[in-house]
């Protein structure tokens, strides 16, 4: 899995998030769309873009697959749906803090 975190430094990653949230994640399912779905469906797959905002919103297709996820596995599971989705999204978006983190100290250290 590989979210994509779109770059909101450029002036139309600016522009897309004071115009309506969650559209910078939509563009950037989009542009996975565009550059993934050939090549998936050579292999036999289906392209589902994770895409997640610099401030956390998580694009639509991922929350789709989330649910979905959370709901299989609740499926004869003494957890909640709710509850497993809710450690999904925690455990997803301490990943993406760490790495963020990871990359801030090596700019920080060279």
């Amino acid at each position: 899995m590989f979210p994509t975190m779109p770059n909101v430094r450029t002036w139309g990653g600016l522009a897309f998030l004071t115009v309506t949230e969650g559209a910078a994640a939509l563009a950037a399912e989009e542009r996975k769309h565009v550059s993934n779905d050939a090549k998936c469906e050579d292999l036999g797959w289906t392209c589902i873009p994770l895409a997640v905002e610099t401030y956390g919103n998580w694009g639509k297709e991922a929350h789709v697959v989330f649910n979905r996820l959370a709901s299989l596995l609740a499926f004869g599971n003494s957890s909640s749906k709710s509850r497993l989705l809710n450690e999904i999204y925690s455990h997803l978006n301490m990943s993406l803090v760490r790495s963020a983190a990871r990359a801030i100290m090596g700019r920080v250290l060279v």
